[in-house]
């Protein structure tokens, strides 16, 4: 089974080369649309769709390090301010967080970014 749909980056891909996975091929096919990616079977045509919901949860999670990082900016800002050594602060804060002993879905957080629309 092969599902094809027209795709702009597959357009312009067609172009220059073909690109062939397992799951996905874009080439210049005889009696195919120019710039068609064809899905070989459904579950990559799945994958396909879903794109968009999880291009959209990785932006959620994107802006919440960011937000993150601006908080921890200023909090480093106010305690240089204050006469704290940043490098002992550092320090303990490195202890606090033990990476190698600290599972991955702990250091993955909820994961929705604060985006809970995207599913």
């Amino acid at each position: 089974m092969s599902l094809g749909w027209d795709d702009p980056v597959a357009n312009l891909l067609n172009r220059y080369f073909s690109v062939s996975t397992p799951k996905r091929v874009i080439d210049d096919s005889p009696g195919e649309d120019e710039g068609e990616l064809d899905h070989v079977g459904r579950d990559a045509a799945v994958e396909y769709l879903l794109m968009p919901e999880r291009v959209k949860k990785l932006e959620g999670q994107v802006e919440n390090v960011l937000s993150d990082l601006d908080k921890i900016s200023g909090s480093m800002v106010k305690l240089e301010k204050m006469g704290c050594d940043l490098a002992r602060v550092a320090d303990v804060l490195g202890r606090l967080v033990d990476f190698e002993n600290t599972s991955q879905e702990q250091l993955r957080g909820s994961g929705d970014g604060g985006k809970n629309y995207v599913s």
